[in-house]
């Protein structure tokens, strides 16, 4: 049987590059408490129903999103997936190509569109980050 051919993101997508209040207005359509934290990096945080979202702000624009999402976490095939689903919101798979994987984390880059993608192994979260200033 194939556990990841239903397999869907039902993660809210925040685009980067939105103003901070425009992705703030993304946020609260999930209805939930958002946190603000300068722990780290400045962010916003929402934990929601099934996943987890932040987005990191810098100079008044989203730089960076990262999602804890256990969608797919049972199978290889299915983390494969998943991570395949989301870096498809961030533009044409086409475009992305891992580059390095230091076993903890996977590097992936779509020049394209000047975005990168880290995946961690073991703790299953996604982080996209804008690379242009």
């Amino acid at each position: 049987m194939n556990t990841t051919a239903a397999l869907e993101l039902r993660s809210l997508h925040v685009p980067l590059g939105l103003t901070v209040s425009d992705a703030l207005k993304v946020l609260r359509e999930l209805e939930l408490p958002i946190t603000e934290s300068e722990e780290g990096e400045h962010h916003f945080r929402v934990n929601a129903r099934g996943y987890d979202v932040a987005i990191y702000p810098i100079n008044g624009f989203i730089r960076s999103v990262w999602y804890d999402d256990p969608c797919g976490r049972a199978a290889a095939d299915a983390r494969r997936k998943k991570v395949g689903l989301y870096l498809s919101r961030y533009g044409a798979l086409t475009n992305w190509e891992m580059r390095m994987s230091n076993g903890w984390m996977d590097y992936w880059y779509n020049d394209a569109q000047h975005v990168g993608m880290v995946y961690g192994l073991h703790m299953d979260v996604i982080r996209f980050n804008r690379l242009d200033a």
